[in-house]
């Protein structure tokens, strides 16, 4: 018997958050945009031990993401808060949205399951 696996319907409706008192847009991008790009580098740079140019490449690349989704606008205000000394957001809180917005494009709730 061959193990048979279907594709799950992806979020395709804008998914609204709030950030401190800004509403953000975010137009869901598909996850492998994120994905694929590091791979393919981390392919291309085996002899690399440290994986450095990978990480920078993930991060680089679910920024893009990120920058993808949002709404007309609504990346400046997030750049323009996180390059402020004064503003408390940081990278810390700008991967708390990411993550939550990959559980909402995935259809998979991330964290911990309830036992």
């Amino acid at each position: 018997m061959v193990k048979q696996f279907q594709t799950k319907a992806k979020r395709r409706e804008v998914i609204e958050f709030e950030l401190d008192d800004h509403l953000y847009h975010f137009t869901p991008q598909k996850v492998a945009s994120v994905m694929l790009p590091v791979l393919d580098h981390e392919e291309q740079d085996e002899d690399d031990d440290e994986g450095g140019g990978a990480k920078l490449t993930m991060t680089q690349r679910t920024w893009d993401w990120l920058k993808a989704g949002l709404a007309d606008g609504e990346y400046d205000v997030m750049r323009a808060r996180l390059e402020d000394a004064d503003d408390d957001l940081d990278v810390g809180d700008v991967a708390d949205v990411v993550k939550w917005l990959m559980s909402q494009v995935a259809g998979r709730p991330t964290g911990s399951r309830r036992g």
